[in-house]
């Protein structure tokens, strides 16, 4: 475009010899005639580029050579420079007619961004559509353009998912309650439209947009098979043909992309659905009824077909021998070592009573037998035999009692009977406050023996039988499924979350396994045999039937 205003504007001054163009950085940007020697008026030109007023010289041909600044607007790009014959009283006219010139690139300038701005405009949407690895992202992103950029009110994008039209995007609202009425009329009313539709004034959506306020007005564009782009504008700012155009232009560009994204955010199994549906639509009526005793055929067959009888209930670990530490003396707790969830070994000393009331009875017990060894050898000496006979015989009896308390001195050390773990039993915060005899401290399990207790549910205590095996996976984990045998099946229930439960103790098939816990909970599969799977999926119907048809 430059060249050829260069071009017109040396036809228009008479007798130019030579122009040329020049940039602000001094480079040379076009010049007239393409095989000339420009390069005398180009230094011309690009010297004292910063003046903003025109320049003369004289060459030693006589010709004159004009410089003047080249602005765009206010903005000067660059220097324009001719050489032609010139008079004195030639230059203001001269001047003149390089301004208007000026005033008619701009205009050219101002038209050609005009005609460039639908493209431009179409390339900057689009760009705002494809910018993130996520549909509702990229939703989002291309309301919030199209608004922005044809000054709608607001952008609506609705998708099909999951067989339906939801709501994937709002203008300038990344996040947006689906439960809404605005977007809950609009699928509604877009799931009734056909593929040549628009929503009609009375339609229910359009009648809610009415009593909005400020009101607004609808027009849906088509976005891929199934998908809208749903544009609300005020009734005074109607979107002319031009903006229609290109926003139609815009949705269908990004509809490919969109679909992709939709088909990989359903998922593969959903998309294998939708598939194999259209296949069967488009299919004839025969080959319909043939895949239909197909799939029948299919479904008896896998109903007959035998599986296995699995009864799931809930079940806890237990220690094989459980022990009970029971506190042997009435008395204070002077000392509490261990608590809950600790390994002990045997021998251990977990707590200790305070001894201080049996030593005083030891020391009142010696102090009595030293006086009636005294009193002992003083009927000796008298040769008193009857009153020898009671001395020894309180003698006898002040041993028996420091034996008693002795042993019971010994016993106020309580120790681990055997290696385990602790259960049950904290003491630490109980020191200094009393026992009873008999109470209990301390209950203790090994870590080596385990039984497994399964509470199973009434319905299905009658499939259960000694001797049968299954797998229990534990909480702490969930990863490694632990088989188990059956050894006994207990008569005697209990109430487990408002059901009737029985007791089936089992035993742990790998006993060495090191990272078990008593108290460990999870839930255990019996299998109790092997069935039909049409009597495995109808029997807890059918059983339910009998109960009821019982009580009529």
């Amino acid at each position: 475009m430059i060249e050829r205003w260069l071009a017109l504007l040396c036809q228009l001054l008479p007798g130019v010899a030579q122009a040329v163009v020049v940039r602000r950085d001094g480079s040379l940007w076009t010049g007239w005639p393409k095989e000339g020697d420009l390069a005398p008026l180009q230094q011309f030109c690009s010297a004292d580029a910063k003046v903003e007023d025109a320049r003369y010289e004289t060459t030693p041909a006589g010709l004159t050579r004009l410089a003047m600044p080249l602005r765009n607007g206010k903005l000067r790009v660059g220097t324009v420079a001719v050489e032609l014959p010139l008079r004195a009283d030639q230059r203001s006219t001269t001047e003149l007619l390089l301004r208007w010139s000026q005033a008619w690139l701009e205009l050219l300038s101002d038209t050609g961004r005009e005609s460039q701005r639908g493209p431009e405009r179409v390339l900057a949407v689009l760009e705002q559509a494809c910018r993130f690895d996520n549909l509702p992202d990229n939703a989002s992103s291309l309301a919030t353009a199209l608004a922005d950029r044809f000054s709608f009110s607001r952008v609506l994008i609705c998708l099909p998912q999951r067989g339906r039209l939801r709501v994937a995007g709002v203008s300038h609202a990344p996040t947006f309650d689906r439960r809404s009425d605005m977007f809950a009329l609009l699928e509604a009313d877009l799931e009734r439209l056909s593929a040549a539709e628009t929503l009609p004034a009375d339609s229910e959506y359009a009648r809610w947009l009415a009593t909005r306020r400020p009101a607004l007005q609808v027009l849906p564009i088509r976005l891929g098979e199934r998908g809208f782009c749903v544009i609300l504008h005020a009734p005074e700012q109607v979107p002319d043909s031009a903006v229609k155009a290109q926003c139609r232009q815009i949705v269908r560009l990004v509809a490919p992309f969109f679909d992709s994204q939709n088909r990989l955010r359903e998922g593969v199994v959903w998309g294998w659905r939708e598939r194999v549906m259209t296949h069967f639509h488009h299919a004839s009526s025969r080959r319909k009824w043939a895949w239909g005793c197909g799939a029948a055929a299919l479904v008896l067959l896998f109903l007959a077909l035998p599986g296995q009888h699995r009864v799931t209930a809930h079940a806890s670990l237990e220690g094989e021998i459980q022990r009970a530490i029971v506190a042997p003396e009435k008395g204070y707790l002077q000392e509490a070592s261990v608590k809950a969830g600790e390994v002990i070994r045997q021998g251990q000393v977990l707590a200790q009573l305070d001894n201080k009331s049996i030593q005083l009875e030891i020391q009142r017990w010696l102090g009595e037998k030293q006086e009636y060894e005294r009193q002992y050898n003083r009927e000796l000496t008298a040769l008193n035999p009857v009153e020898m006979r009671i001395a020894k015989a309180k003698i006898a009896q002040a041993d028996a009692q420091l034996n008693l308390y002795r042993e019971r001195l010994q016993r106020v050390r309580i120790t681990a009977p055997i290696d385990g773990v602790i259960i049950k039993g904290d003491l630490s915060r109980a020191v200094g406050s009393p026992v009873q005899r008999g109470q209990v401290l301390y209950e203790i399990a090994p870590l080596d023996a385990f039984k497994l207790i399964i509470q199973v549910p009434q319905k299905s205590i009658r499939h259960v039988a000694q001797g049968q095996s299954g797998k229990v996976l534990l909480s702490s984990l969930p990863h490694d499924a632990i088989e188990f045998t059956i050894t006994s099946v207990a008569s005697v229930y209990s109430e487990h979350q408002q059901d009737i439960v029985y007791r089936v103790e089992a035993q742990i098939d790998n006993p060495n396994a090191t990272n078990l816990r008593p108290g460990m909970s999870g839930y255990a599969k019996i299998e109790v045999g092997r069935k039909p799977y049409a009597w495995l999926i109808a029997h807890p119907l059918l059983d339910w039937l009998a109960l009821k048809f019982w009580r009529l």
